[in-house]
């Protein structure tokens, strides 16, 4: 099965509901992980099944830092620790995107929960290697696969509108992992792919920005497009060419 998973609420719902699920393993790569009432929560959920045996690998971008002590609360799950360099360049990031409801100072409160995660035998929790991995996923016993556009933080349920896909298939769970891996390579014929804005060791994939060009040349009739932000050149100049050609454009896309 396949389901949509809209904002925070029925994302976090249903990751909680598979952690608590969970009987073997976990696997969690993520871009931010905010010290606030989700990411507590994620966190006591993940330690109670540690405790029970379950298998557990965190990987969360030390890059993300930056944003969560730049932003909302300012308090990072686990990268307490920045360097002088790393809070300016925090501060920059404050600067630019200040809002009213942002916490005042961005000095860190050590969260004991963090601590247990991090020390607890059956978890293995990588946090302090800056990876440039926008990516969000979940892996549950090898059968569940929950990804998307959420990191996590409190701002899903309270301020942004943001979606994840779960997938309940140990083969679409496997394909995920062999494209990671350089295993597999994108299928047009698949009902389901995925496509990659990836890198690592092994594997260098930019299978988006094509992809969308490509659907956007051969568009027909109407194009939707909700996106937070534009910027590419060669995007842009395929959406306009759609319009110009008669396809029905329709973007939504935020003020700020």
């Amino acid at each position: 099965s396949v389901d949509l998973l809209i904002d925070g609420k029925e994302a976090f719902s249903r990751i909680i509901e598979n952690i608590r699920k969970a009987e073997k393993s976990i696997y969690i790569n993520i871009f931010l992980w905010r010290d606030d009432n989700i990411g507590n929560q994620i966190g006591k959920e993940l330690l109670k099944k540690a405790n029970d045996g379950v298998e557990i690998t965190i990987v969360k971008d030390r890059l993300g830092a930056l944003f969560e002590v730049s932003q909302w609360q300012k308090q990072s799950f686990f990268n307490k620790g920045l360097s002088q360099e790393e809070l300016q360049t925090a501060a920059l990031i404050d600067v630019s995107n200040q809002s009213s409801e942002e916490a005042h100072s961005n000095d860190q409160v050590e969260n004991s929960l963090s601590q247990e995660l991090i020390n607890h035998s059956n978890l293995t929790v990588q946090y302090n290697e800056v990876r440039n991995d926008h990516s969000k996923y979940y892996i549950f016993d090898n059968e569940t696969l929950i990804t998307g556009g959420m990191n996590i933080g409190d701002e899903y349920h309270q301020h942004w509108h943001d979606y994840m896909v779960e997938m309940k298939s140990p083969l679409l769970v496997s394909k995920f992992k062999d494209r990671i891996c350089g295993k597999d390579d994108f299928d047009e014929g698949s009902s389901i792919e995925f496509m990659l804005n990836y890198q690592s060791d092994v594997l260098d994939k930019r299978d988006v920005k094509p992809k969308m060009i490509e659907l956007l040349e051969n568009a027909q009739e109407e194009v939707i497009i909700e996106m937070a932000y534009f910027g590419d050149q060669e995007i842009t100049n395929a959406i306009i060419a759609s319009a110009n050609r008669g396809v029905r454009v329709s973007i939504i896309t935020p003020e700020m």
